[in-house]
């Protein structure tokens, strides 16, 4: 997971420092703070420098990100430098290793177009602007120990996935499809997921293909969950003229729970309320996508209150398997986490800041939740400070 993230010069971010970083990290702050340029931040650092094309200048200043993850009970620092110098962009990169508390293993560095290896006499020349991840993994001995390094931190930042949830496009999933539309999908879905993809095609492999995931997805929608669906309807369709080969259908439909809906007949994906909607996509990015780090904007949107009393707690019985990062609003969601979990994120001068709460503040924050009242509270005085 990550445990510091630092930013600088990427959007409105100038100096951004996300430290101490466990399973949950709330972004909390006023509209146009920034929250969301932070988790564009991430993820395109998590999909830049693992592709195989040149990165591209983002500002005429140099733009550097550092990255502290632990993978596989190893500590790792990844750093990359954009310099914008014309013609083309040049990278420095660097990746280390931590040996001991106070001591770092160079594993590779990188000045514009050269790479040197640890233990490789000479250098590796590749592509002024290519990522070296990608460009070593396609060169290095399978069988070495760097590649099994850069091969567990590559297959960690693949898994970061930014959810923005919006909805515009999802709003044409269909209801029935042929077989041969769900093949094209999951082609290319393995090629090239996309985290914000349809939610019923992912449905549909899971159901066919995952039924154990199929079915911890149905409990946690269902009255032992969140209580939003109660049924999730697949069924499978043959229509053929006489004589011909078959085709294959496919049919998606929910059944709401009483709680939710006073009808409880079956409804396709867009007739769902939007908060429904929102928890479904929400639930099939946790179940089904595996990500190793989830960047989420604002999930409380249109989602009743009762129910995000349920989220926060469900987010934190999944962190083992992979990191929530959010931005949010929302004094229920705020009220679910513990202080050490809270960021604030701040703007001025155009420009995003973002803090962890110091060691006092966090103790008055748990006598203030003891004695007076919530942590969203509490929050709320130190911003008007």
């Amino acid at each position: 997971m990550f445990r510091r993230i630092q930013i600088q010069n990427f959007l409105s971010c100038q100096d951004v420092v996300i430290d101490n970083m466990e399973g949950m990290t709330a972004l909390i702050g006023r509209n146009g703070s920034g929250k969301t340029n932070v988790l564009k931040a991430i993820a395109w650092i998590a999909n830049s420098v693992i592709s195989h094309q040149p990165i591209k200048t983002l500002r005429d200043e140099n733009t550097e990100i550092q990255l502290f993850l632990e993978l596989d009970n190893a500590h790792y620092h990844y750093e990359l430098k954009i310099i914008p110098k014309l013609p083309q962009a040049f990278l420095i990169e660097k990746l280390e290793i931590q040996i001991s508390s106070d001591h770092w293993q160079t594993l590779f560095h990188r000045q514009r177009d050269f790479i040197q290896v640890e233990g490789y006499e000479t250098s590796i020349k590749v592509g002024i602007a290519i990522p070296s991840l990608s460009a070593l993994m396609a060169l290095l001995p399978q069988e070495s120990t760097l590649m099994k390094q850069i091969s567990s931190l590559i297959n960690f930042l693949q898994a970061v996935r930014y959810y923005p949830l919006d909805e515009k496009q999802l709003l044409t999933e269909a209801t029935l499809f042929e077989q041969t539309s769900y093949i094209n999908w999951l082609n290319q879905y393995q090629t090239v997921p996309d985290a914000n993809g349809s939610v019923v095609m992912r449905l549909l492999h899971l159901s066919l293909e995952k039924p154990t995931d199929f079915k911890a997805l149905k409990t946690l929608l269902g009255s032992k969950g969140l209580d939003i669906i109660e049924e999730i309807k697949i069924e499978t369709i043959h229509s053929s003229e006489k004589g011909e080969q078959s085709d294959v259908f496919y049919r998606i439909l929910f059944q709401p729970s009483l709680s939710e809906h006073s009808n409880t007949g079956l409804f396709s994906y867009h007739q769902l309320s939007f908060g429904t909607r929102r928890l479904l996509r929400i639930l099939v990015s946790v179940i089904y996508d595996k990500s190793t780090v989830l960047l989420l904007e604002q999930p409380e949107d249109g989602i009743h209150v009762g129910l995000l009393h349920k989220l926060i707690p469900l987010f934190k019985s999944y962190a083992d398997q992979g990191q929530f990062i959010f931005a949010s609003h929302s004094p229920e969601i705020v009220n679910r986490l513990a202080p050490q979990e809270i960021r604030l994120v701040t703007m001025e001068n155009g420009l995003t800041s973002l803090r962890t709460l110091n060691e006092t503040e966090i103790a008055v924050a748990h006598q203030f939740i003891c004695e007076e009242g919530t942590l969203s509270d509490f929050i709320e005085t130190i911003q008007e400070d």
